[in-house]
C-alpha cells in the first residue's frame, strides 16, 4: 500500500529535470546515458527519492502497527529462561 507514496515524489523530482540539460551535459561532456545520469539525474532528483523512501517506511510502520495490535494477543507458552537452553 505504500508504493503509490514512494513513486509519486520520484516521479515527480524525475520530472522536474529539463530534458535540454539531459542532453546539453551528454554531448558537451561526452557521457553515456549512465554516466548523465549518475551526475546529474540522481543528484538533482535525491530529495525526492528521500521523501518518497521516508513516506513509504511511515506508511510501513502504520501498517506494522495495525497488525501487530491483533496478533500480540496470541497466548504463548512460557518456559523459565534456564529450561530454554538445558533439556
Amino acid at each position: 500500500m505504500g508504493f503509490p507514496l514512494m513513486v509519486r515524489p520520484i516521479r515527480l523530482a524525475l520530472e522536474a529535470i529539463d530534458k535540454k540539460a539531459r542532453r546539453r551535459r551528454r554531448h558537451a561532456r561526452r557521457q553515456s546515458r549512465y554516466g548523465v545520469f549518475h551526475r546529474l539525474t540522481a543528484p538533482l532528483a535525491l530529495p525526492g527519492i528521500i521523501a518518497g523512501v521516508l513516506l513509504c517506511f511511515a506508511r510501513a510502520l502504520g501498517e506494522f502497527g495495525a497488525t501487530i495490535t491483533f496478533v500480540s494477543n496470541i497466548p504463548v507458552r512460557r518456559r523459565p529462561f534456564r529450561r530454554r537452553f538445558t533439556r
